[in-house]
């Protein structure tokens, strides 16, 4: 049960913003990449890509900024229809 004292600060201070950030294009950079290597589909169904995503309640303690980014950049890149 989740209460109502959620932690997941919003602050993030200038420098790790744009280290992140820069992290985020060179991820993207490399990814551009590789498309010529890449299927244009994994073949998995809405099904089995909802399941990827999950169906858990919001977690009661907030993730870092990073390990969100490389968590949906990686779900993004490895399940595109590259649209």
């Amino acid at each position: 049960m989740m209460s109502n004292n959620r932690i997941a600060p919003l602050e993030i201070n200038k420098e790790e913003f744009k280290k992140i950030g820069y992290q985020l294009i060179d991820t993207i950079a490399d990814f551009n990449d590789s498309f010529s290597e890449r299927n244009v589909t994994s073949g998995k169904s809405p099904q089995e890509l909802q399941k990827l995503l999950g169906n858990s309640p919001l977690p009661e303690k907030g993730s870092p900024t990073k390990e969100i980014l490389a968590n949906a950049s990686q779900l993004l890149f490895n399940h595109s229809l590259f649209n």
